[in-house]
């Protein structure tokens, strides 16, 4: 069973809890209520701590192609743009943190880009006090891809990834121990061959280079990178002793991850 100081962090890809590829913002509700019911299932028979992020998908990356907004204030439309990207990752976060309430969850919404700042990208401030007060009463504190304010660029985006990871990697200053971050995407984690959807089950540092060169990105718009992003962030994060356990969204998939029972996928350590 989980020690009362242990935490287990969430994300939930954009391709899981949207249709990526779809012109008009559209939420996979289906897939969002199967993952509230597993999640909430399993903290009730863990009652483990959980910080929940989750990807933008439809709702934020067309938006950010468009108005070019990773790369900070570039033309006359980037401040409309980036307010245009906020108002449509809002949105969806919203629809997740209702359909989480109805699942039972205690949820608690906390956009990135009142908890960091950044200067060129790289961070340069992190305030997570508000989530981890909101650990230690029992609530789930929510995160999601977000536009941060920016130093040099004015403003930049950090995607779901980077902040859970960011997070995890300052929760031990505050007495509690992440103990691995789980990845709940399209596929059973990395493969090695496409075509054979034969899953990696070990990422670390004997193999991380090889496999580094033979990823690629999201067949989807992705601002923040696809696959190759979520394998280097997590390389990074386990390289402070935190893995990563990259998963697919079937069914009960979620629920064993968090209980700590076998699932196919890609573990990064």
């Amino acid at each position: 069973m989980p020690e009362d100081k242990d935490v287990i962090l969430i994300k939930l890809g954009g391709s899981v809890v949207t249709v990526k590829d779809s012109s008009n913002p559209a939420p996979q509700l289906q897939n969002i209520d199967q993952l509230a019911k597993e999640l909430h299932r399993a903290r009730k028979k863990t009652g483990v701590k959980m910080i929940l992020g989750h990807g933008a998908g439809s709702y934020g990356h067309p938006q950010a192609a468009k108005y070019h907004t990773m790369e900070g204030v570039v033309d006359e439309n980037s401040l409309i743009g980036a307010s245009e990207v906020r108002l449509s990752v809002v949105e969806l976060n919203s629809i997740i943190t209702k359909r989480l309430l109805s699942a039972g969850e205690p949820v608690v919404s906390l956009p990135p880009a009142a908890l960091l700042t950044s200067a060129d990208g790289s961070v340069v401030s992190i305030f997570p006090n508000p989530v981890v007060n909101f650990l230690k009463i029992g609530m789930l504190p929510v995160i999601f891809g977000d536009v941060i304010s920016d130093e040099k660029k004015g403003f930049t985006i950090f995607s779901g990834e980077q902040v859970l990871n960011l997070l995890a990697s300052n929760l031990a200053k505050f007495g509690l121990n992440p103990k691995f971050v789980i990845e709940v995407g399209e596929t059973a984690g990395v493969y090695g061959d496409l075509s054979k959807k034969d899953t990696i089950p070990l990422i670390n540092k004997d193999n991380f280079a090889e496999i580094e060169d033979k990823l690629g990105g999201s067949a989807s718009t992705d601002v923040t990178g696809g696959m190759a992003h979520k394998v280097k962030e997590a390389y990074q994060l386990a390289q402070n002793g935190i893995p990563t356990l990259l998963i697919s969204a079937d069914e009960g998939n979620l629920y064993k991850a968090i209980l700590g029972q076998s699932v196919i996928g890609t573990w990064i350590r």
